[in-house]
């Protein structure tokens, strides 16, 4: 345990992992408990596979973030956004000027109500807009 989270930043090895081959390389997706790979296990994987370039994408939603770590040519980058951000900005985009004034109106009649529809529509798109946000970063 105090390994894991020494050198990879992370207290368990990764779990429901799986491999899929692209025509650029693996793609390989596994959970982790608490945050994804430090920089210092992206570091090691890059050194071990010199020539190649390691994208590592995350999200953390309880925690509220998500990014992208990438490895190319020796150089490690960390880039972070706010999953909380992504979801507001997408409220100001998609729902009504009603629903938005509602919303920041903390002693609106309604606004229980709004919140909970408001809150049904980003979880059926939440991973797609985390994943355009992450994109977007790159």
């Amino acid at each position: 345990w105090d390994w894991r989270v020494q050198h990879w930043g992370t207290k368990w090895d990764a779990y429901e992992a799986t491999i899929d081959t692209t025509e650029s390389g693996l793609c390989i997706f596994f959970n982790s408990a608490w945050s994804p790979p430090n920089s210092e296990w992206i570091a090691a994987l890059g050194a071990a596979n010199p020539n190649a370039t390691i994208s590592l994408t995350y999200s953390e939603p309880g925690c509220d973030f998500c990014g992208i770590t990438t490895y190319i040519d020796g150089e490690v980058t960390d880039k972070m956004l706010s999953i909380s951000k992504i979801k507001d900005a997408w409220v100001q985009r998609t729902q009504s000027a009603e629903y938005q004034a509602i919303l920041n109106d903390e002693n609106h009649e309604r606004r229980d109500e709004v919140e909970e529809l408001v809150l049904e529509a980003w979880w059926e798109i939440e991973v797609a807009e985390i994943a355009k946000a992450i994109e977007d970063l790159t």
